[in-house]
């Protein structure tokens, strides 16, 4: 047999799954995430560095270090939502909710190496906040993936 021949018989090759199926929207959702992780430890980094600033001017700066943190926290977890699905262009709740997943991960890594530091929240409130930010980058991601509709100007007869 000649090589055309065997050529002709061989088996037909299967689709390649990363290419079409489930495992290229799990995997460009994961990968929009991962960017707008990027966005969001960036936004959250200037952030904090600019109200870090306004609360050393501050004659208190004590009393804003918690309302200054958490909002940085919630607009910055916003913002990745947002950045997500304008990444993704498809799937904003699920690609806010992922980058929202990698950010307390993140956090919670970050906060491995702050040492022995007390809070005065209990286990209800940290969950609540942790709650809080996905459901912050999942809206995030809603607004991000809305488009208008375009409107048709109808022209009308002179």
């Amino acid at each position: 047999m000649n090589t055309n021949a065997r050529r002709k018989q061989a088996k037909p090759r299967l689709p390649n799954i990363s290419r079409d199926g489930e495992s290229s929207a799990f995997r460009s959702i994961l990968r929009s995430a991962l960017y707008a992780l990027c966005v969001t430890l960036t936004v959250a980094i200037v952030l904090l560095v600019v109200l870090s600033i306004i609360a050393y001017n501050n004659p208190d700066p004590d009393a804003l270090v918690a309302p200054f943190a958490y909002g940085t926290l919630f607009l910055s977890a916003l913002i990745g939502g947002i950045a997500a699905a304008k990444i993704n262009r498809s799937a904003g709740l699920l690609s806010g909710a992922t980058t929202g997943l990698l950010l307390l991960v993140v956090l919670f890594i970050a906060s491995l190496f702050t040492g022995n530091s007390e809070t005065n929240n209990s286990f209800g409130v940290t969950l609540a906040f942790y709650v809080g930010v996905i459901l912050v980058c999942a809206i995030g991601g809603i607004i991000g993936s809305y488009k208008p509709k375009r409107r048709r100007r109808r022209i009308t007869p002179k």
